[in-house]
């Protein structure tokens, strides 16, 4: 979370740059990025790069969803089937060759932040919704909740007293493999119904406080304004 905050605060300077950089500068930095984070990120060459959860491999995925947007209309010229068959063959894989040998390379491969082939499946998935126009007002009001719902589920008060020993207690309950999925699938919605109730109870105090933020940079850039007149 702080590195996607440190990215946010960045966001604007990364922006400016990705807009004035040709197909060349873009194609290289792509590569410069991967390099550190998908090579020697991957392979342990540098431990502050390791699993991917740092700044250079946010900036990779940040670059590469914003190319995503700059070429979406040439991107949707592929076969929405052929995007989605790839993407449907290649998470089958990966879960059977996971419960096959769990302990075997292939996580190491696929299940870290900066695993190519995890960056893959998100291009693949990514591209899948750009064939999509979603209109309803509560797909995206629930949508607009998801961090909200990372932050709180996430959080270690409410992830190990209430989650996992709920988890533990479906397992223990039942024998049964579809009833242990069944509940682990229903206490998954619960907590995301509740996450999302809670952030939109609060949604009047983030208005107020953004409110409130926006006119105390007005006021101060007035006074900025003022005091420089004055100057002059």
């Amino acid at each position: 979370m702080r590195t996607y905050l440190i990215l946010y605060l960045l966001s604007p300077m990364v922006n400016g740059f990705l807009r004035r950089i040709n197909v060349t500068g873009r194609v290289v930095l792509l590569l410069i990025l991967a390099y550190f984070s998908c090579y020697v990120g991957w392979r342990g060459f540098d431990s502050s790069l390791v699993d991917g959860k740092n700044l250079v491999n946010f900036l990779l995925i940040y670059s590469i969803g914003d190319t995503l947007r700059l070429y979406a209309e040439r991107i949707k010229r592929i076969s929405v089937w052929l995007i989605a068959m790839l993407y449907v063959f290649l998470n089958v894989l990966l879960v059977v060759g996971y419960i096959l040998h769990p302990s075997s390379v292939l996580y190491s491969y696929a299940f870290p932040y900066n695993s190519i082939v995890l960056l893959l499946n998100a291009i693949l998935f990514f591209v899948l919704f750009m064939h999509l126009k979603i209109e309803s007002k509560f797909v995206n009001g629930v949508a607009s909740s998801m961090l909200a719902v990372y932050l709180i589920h996430g959080s270690p008060l409410i992830f190990k007293t209430v989650i996992q020993d709920s988890a533990y207690y479906i397992q223990t309950m039942s024998s049964s493999v579809g009833v242990n999925i069944l509940g682990v699938c229903l206490l998954a919605a619960l907590c995301m119904v509740t996450c999302v109730l809670i952030d939109k109870a609060f949604t009047p105090v983030w208005t107020l406080t953004q409110k409130m933020a926006a006119k105390l940079d007005s006021s101060r850039a007035g006074e900025w304004l003022r005091d420089y007149a004055h100057v002059e």
